[in-house]
């Protein structure tokens, strides 16, 4: 329940109490005497308000600490007023100086906080009323006694000022304060949090206030103004702390332990009806057969009755819902025979004359009469309907954000995965294992274009699929993709045959769509009553999926194509030039390394300008690309074939050496010359000279023992072509081959 107090002033409340203090101030400019006067009636009325609130409840309340302040404090209002009526200019006591009212204002400070200091004994400590009232009265009266009997030490000294002794004591009470906050803080769980604030604050004003009082030489100065100031709202705070407290919620303090028969409960009815009025929660009072017999006006306003119509009836009969009754009957019966912690706090349905159920927090305890037998209950109860509504809310959107939270991290877990993978292939679980986590208990396919057809290249759930690829013009959702380009398409049975599909479920289709275009469909079905709870939601995570998975697909398709293009010649389908010197790099590095040989294999078409000449250049590309399909097709994975330029090729095999190489080589002579390669009904002659050389059998790095390959190859040219020629060792010279070394691609800068 909201509280209301000083610390939760609104603005106009500040003004208001800006305006009352700024009303004071001038009212000291214009006589200072009658601001003084009111200042101390003010913490006199205040200081006397304690001692009544404590006083009178002091049989029901059963608090010793407030009992103890309020005893205090009533001698401490008798104090403040002798300080008053001997102020100078009173004319009460005109044979008094200033120094008589400081004296007395010093001894109501010291008694204030060493009585707030000792009042901390009694939190959990009784005594007897009447042995500290006695204590008090003999301490006043000593004092008294002193301030006019000239007994007590000067504090004030006409055209002097303040006394050693005087500013010596304000020192000493402001510590004694501060020993007071320090004693709060650390009592803290003692006090209601409201209090607790209001007590601390008022004592750090008391401090302040003390401070003040140090500095003044005139009774009528600023530091006096001031002190009186911090002082009236030092008083004020009690005010809130204590008495606007206990009798806004005096259900805290005063109804603990009421007179425990039921007669003496009726005698105290009106009382204590009183009380239950300005409260803001139910209160409501059971006999043993479960009639009321006292209700307050919160709990008659909350099911809509009159008090009058609610005494003497049955409560679980007139409140409580049929389907609840049984249950708090038997929570009731407990509190009956003494069981109160198993029924201490319970959660309950009320029924309001409207019809109207409403959610009531109870906390119960027993009545017992004088002999302490238990004939009833009291119960505190809490509308907590709304509060529960809020709850449910906050707790939905709560779930709903950490799910939307959880999906997001999925994406960015499928993204931050995708772009790690350098196949295809590699996506595949990543993006199912994705989908399973956003829709649990679905199962779906992920079908991507092959030209004319759509291949399944993944699926999860419980159904697998009863074939791999199907024609595009069998998927609907794609043609309706074509048309009207929707995120989601609802996906029927009927329609939708060549994927496998829960029964009783909702299925949708969506897009793989790219840039460059639709790359396929990601198909899934959930049961239906996982899919309509907040399916719109779900329906635009999963296009993100979609999305997100599609550009990551295009973007990987487009690397490996840039990957393609940047390492293999477009019309042989081999490696081109450039990646045929970082795997000579690599190979010779290896070798090194390990120990074992590499063969070099080159390769040249023989008569190839007579096949342009003749043919055309279309031919010679046809004999080109049909001879890179022929190495291709008979090399081994770890060998490396490359178009080495023109009509040239080279072969890097790694691990063999030369006897296996001239083997590889003549095999693969014989293959091209068996190609048959016909255009126009005409056989083409193709053949090809072919030079062998071996690191490190033929040079001290691969470029020596390409130099002795191509030596070799040219040696094959010379000897009549259509034939395999090892490298010598050493190798010849170049001018012997008409081959200069600078002539050769891989040697020209």
């Amino acid at each position: 329940m909201k509280t209301y107090n000083i610390l939760s002033w609104r603005p106009f409340e500040w003004i208001l109490g800006g305006l009352f203090l700024l009303g004071f101030y001038f009212l000291s400019q214009f006589s200072y005497l009658l601001f003084h006067s009111l200042v101390e009636i003010c913490s006199i009325l205040v200081a006397g308000g304690i001692f009544m609130v404590a006083w009178n409840s002091r049989h029901i309340a059963k608090n010793p600490y407030i009992e103890f302040l309020g005893i205090s404090y009533l001698f401490i209002a008798i104090l403040d007023i002798l300080h008053t009526f001997t102020y100078t200019g009173m004319g009460i006591f005109p044979q008094s100086d200033s120094n008589l009212p400081t004296q007395f204002w010093i001894a109501a400070r010291y008694m204030e906080s060493c009585s707030l200091l000792l009042a901390f004994v009694f939190l959990r400590r009784t005594f007897n009323p009447i042995s500290v009232i006695f204590g008090y009265v003999s301490g006043t009266m000593v004092i008294i006694f002193a301030g006019f009997w000239s007994l007590f030490p000067d504090c004030f000294l006409e055209g002097i000022g303040l006394t050693n002794f005087k500013r010596f004591s304000e020192y000493l009470i402001c510590t004694l304060f501060l020993s007071v906050m320090f004693l709060l803080i650390k009592k803290r769980q003692t006090f209601e949090n409201s209090v607790w604030r209001l007590m601390l604050f008022s004592m750090a004003l008391k401090v302040m206030s003390e401070l003040a009082f140090t500095l003044y030489t005139d009774v009528y100065g600023f530091s006096n103004l001031l002190g009186h100031f911090l002082k009236l709202l030092s008083f004020y705070l009690l005010y809130w702390a204590i008495i606007a407290t206990s009798l806004k919620r005096p259900y805290d303090v005063l109804f603990q332990n009421l007179k425990q028969s039921e007669q003496q409960l009726r005698a105290e009815y009106d009382r204590a009806q009183m009380y239950l009025d300005i409260v803001g929660v139910m209160l409501v009072a059971l006999n043993r057969e479960g009639n009321i017999t006292l209700i307050n006006k919160k709990g008659a306003e909350l099911l809509g009755y009159e008090e009058k119509e609610l005494l003497g009836k049955h409560w679980f009969t007139l409140a409580i819902p049929a389907h609840e009754r049984a249950r708090i009957e038997q929570t009731f019966q407990h509190i009956l025979v003494g069981d109160v912690q198993s029924a201490e706090y319970v959660e309950n349905l009320v029924l309001t004359k409207q019809g109207e159920e409403r959610l009531i927090g109870w906390h119960n305890a027993f009545i017992r009469d004088q002999h302490q037998q238990i004939i009833g209950t009291l119960s505190s109860g809490e509308d907590l309907t709304e509060r529960k509504q809020i709850e449910h809310s906050l707790r939905l959107a709560m779930q709903e954000q950490e799910q939307r939270a959880f999906e997001f991290e999925l994406l960015n877990y499928m993204n931050n995965t995708l772009q790690t993978c350098r196949t295809e292939q590699e996506t595949y679980p990543v993006l199912v294992e994705v989908c399973q986590k956003i829709l649990p208990g679905s199962t779906g396919t992920v079908c991507l274009l092959r030209e004319s057809q759509l291949s399944i290249v993944a699926h999860w759930g419980s159904v697998a699929p009863s074939q791999t690829a199907f024609d595009v013009k069998e998927c609907a959702a794609l043609q309706q993709y074509s048309s009207a380009n929707p995120s989601i398409f609802p996906c029927q049975a009927q329609t939708c045959t060549r994927v496998p599909f829960l029964r009783n479920s909702d299925q949708r289709c969506l897009a793989l769509k790219s840039p460059q275009g639709i790359l396929g469909i990601l198909h899934f079905s959930c049961p239906s009553s996982q899919h309509n709870d907040g399916h719109e939601k779900k329906e635009a995570i999963i296009s993100q999926l979609a999305e997100q998975y599609a550009l990551s697909l295009a973007n990987l398709r487009l690397r490996e194509q840039l990957k393609i293009e940047a390492i293999r010649d477009p019309l042989t389908g081999l490696y081109n030039r450039r990646y045929m010197e970082i795997s000579l790099k690599r190979e010779w590095a290896r070798a090194e390394r390990h120990n074992h040989a590499v063969t070099i294999i080159m390769l040249d078409i023989d008569h190839f300008k007579i096949f342009n000449d003749t043919y055309g250049h279309e031919v010679g590309d046809i004999v080109l690309r049909e001879l890179g399909a022929l190495l291709q097709r008979h090399v081994r994975t770890e060998d490396i074939a490359c178009r080495y330029g023109g009509e040239e090729f080279l072969l890097i095999l790694p691990e063999v050496i030369l006897e296996v190489a001239k083997y590889r080589a003549e095999e693969l002579r014989v293959l091209v010359h068996e190609l048959g390669i016909t255009y126009q009904g005409n056989v083409l002659p193709v053949s090809v000279s072919i030079g062998v050389a071996v690191f490190p059998q033929h040079g001290h790095d691969l470029k020596q023992v390409i130099y002795a390959a191509d030596l070799a190859l040219y040696r094959a040219k010379k000897e009549g072509r259509d034939r395999v020629a090892a490298a010598s060792y050493p190798p010849g010279p170049p001018e012997f081959y008409d081959r200069p070394a600078s002539n050769l691609p891989l040697f020209q800068e």
